[in-house]
C-alpha cells in the first residue's frame, strides 16, 4: 500500500513496513522466544536506519538543485531542515 507524497512508498518504506509487520506477527505468536522477538526488533531498527540514511541523502541531493528561495520554502514547510 501507500504511495503518494505523504504516504511514502518506495523500497525503503516497504522494507520498514515489512519489518514492522514481521515484528507484529512475532509478538502475536505467544510461543515466540525472546531471541526471535529481538531479531525482528533489530531488523526493524536496521530498516528504519537505512530509510533515514536514504532520506538524508535524498535531501542533500535535492538541496543541490534548489534555488535559495525554493530551499527556504521547503524549510518553512518542514520538508527540509
Amino acid at each position: 500500500g501507500g504511495g503518494g507524497f505523504a504516504g511514502g512508498g518506495g523500497a525503503a518504506t516497504t522494507a520498514v513496513a515489512r519489518a514492522m509487520q514481521e515484528l507484529r506477527d512475532t509478538l502475536a505468536n505467544t510461543a515466540a522466544t525472546a531471541d526471535q522477538i529481538g531479531q525482528k526488533l533489530n531488523n526493524l531498527r536496521d530498516a528504519r536506519a537505512k530509510a533515514e540514511s536514504n532520506l538524508t541523502n535524498s535531501r542533500k541531493a535535492l538541496k543541490e538543485l534548489l534555488t535559495a528561495r525554493q530551499e527556504a520554502v521547503l524549510v518553512t514547510l518542514g520538508v527540509l531542515d
